[in-house]
């Protein structure tokens, strides 16, 4: 049967618009059933909104926390969220606001102005970089004075040793916070108990990938260059110290077939491969007698992969007594770096990142011969930004009170 003129166009019409009508039901009916898969584990790496309380005090501001709480949560959002990020990358090539693809399937870290920190954009104004330096010297006489050596850790960021991989149309303008330190300490011409990873990586990359294509971190064998370049720097202090080599320990390549943090932002791990990723062996028993850990101020069994999660504090007791102790106030680059910590101090205690604030009882129940700061590049774009009382550093008190 022949259709009759405008029929088509009619059918396509309805059938367009019964596909629009479905688009804007499915996430709400979703929402309120239980088909939908929604587990907030897309690698977003942040916590969903939840439904908010209603107050009357508070009623003008609810639509607002309601809308956060439906984007976040409407019926089979992570299905949508996934299938739309692979769109973009396989049809459009387009990076996400938290992600920049970079050349040869390289992903880079695109918040806390990590970019613009590279290109020269977000600089230390010059009192903010004058308190900055000073807050480390005072902190490094305050722990000289009670017989403890001090030691700032910069970590370079991806885009600063893998500047090669990034788009063409990316271009420093100016110094980064790495360059306006290095100036400061060139033209102060003073001992400073800093030390920047920058050249150490920039050397050994020449040996072997550093740094994970799809993470934003060092893999292995970039946590082991960093590694020997902190215990170079502490033999001054500590002459008995001694770094694992390449007798003691085996670095096995071992690829996976998911990307890691950054292809899980985008939310398309199955995507990627990570071809950088090593497995560490030693060559010998491990020295390591005891670990215990703390996950929010209780004392409780954490597996060994987990033990330099954000939120747990570790304390590792190896059988090395002749070495000295170690206190590290970290962040997650020093996730890699405790396999090769844990074999050479006698005790190494751990700490989630709080910049210069540090727990006076940690301190002194520990009584450390050594504190060292472990802070990455792009957490300096927070200095003096109100984002962390850095530049007032203090104590804190000991959640496990």
């Amino acid at each position: 049967m022949d259709m009759k003129p405008g029929t088509a166009s009619t059918v396509a019409s309805a059938l367009f618009g019964i596909l629009y009508l479905l688009s804007l039901w499915i996430p709400l009916v979703g929402a309120i059933s239980t088909v939908t898969t929604n587990e907030g584990g897309i690698g977003e790496k942040r916590e969903l909104s939840s439904f908010p309380e209603f107050e009357w005090e508070d009623v003008k501001n609810w639509p607002e926390k309601f809308e956060d709480y439906f984007d976040d949560n409407f019926g089979f959002r992570d299905e949508f969220v996934t299938t739309n990020s692979a769109l973009r990358y396989r049809l459009l090539r387009v990076s996400g606001k938290r992600v920049l693809f970079g050349k040869e399937n390289w992903l880079f870290y695109n918040s806390s102005a990590a970019l613009d920190q590279y290109r020269g954009v977000n600089r230390f104004a010059s009192s903010d970089l004058i308190r900055f330096m000073g807050t480390i010297r005072s902190r490094s006489e305050w722990f000289r004075s009670q017989g403890v050596e001090f030691l700032y850790v910069a970590v370079p960021n991806k885009t600063t040793i893998y500047p090669e991989y990034l788009p063409e149309w990316i271009q420093k303008i100016g110094p980064s916070h790495l360059d306006q330190i290095q100036a400061y300490l060139e033209e102060n011409g003073e001992p400073f108990p800093y030390l920047d990873l920058r050249d150490e990586l920039l050397k050994a990359k020449d040996f072997s990938p550093l740094f994970f294509k799809t993470d934003t971190h060092w893999n292995t064998v970039g946590a082991y260059f960093a590694y020997r370049a902190i215990i170079d720097r502490l033999k001054g202090r500590f002459p008995r110290l001694r770094s694992l080599g390449d007798s003691d320990i085996e670095v096995e390549p071992w690829p996976l077939d998911r990307g890691l943090d950054l292809a899980q932002m985008l939310g398309v791990p199955y995507l990627f491969v990570e071809p950088y990723n090593y497995k560490l062996k030693l060559k010998f028993p491990s020295r390591v007698v005891e670990m215990r850990s703390w996950v929010n101020g209780r004392e409780q069994e954490v597996a060994p992969g987990l033990a330099a999660a954000a939120r747990v504090e570790t304390l590792v007791t190896s059988d090395a007594e002749r070495m000295p102790t170690v206190l590290f106030i970290r962040d997650s680059f020093s996730n890699s770096l405790f396999p090769f910590m844990n074999e050479t101090f006698s005790q190494s205690h751990y700490v989630s990142d709080k910049g210069l604030l540090f727990r006076d009882d940690v301190f002194h129940r520990m009584k450390p011969d050594v504190v060292v700061v472990i802070w990455a590049e792009r957490a300096l774009n927070r200095v003096g930004q109100g984002k962390i009382d850095f530049l007032n550093p203090g104590f804190v008190d000991d959640p496990r009170e």
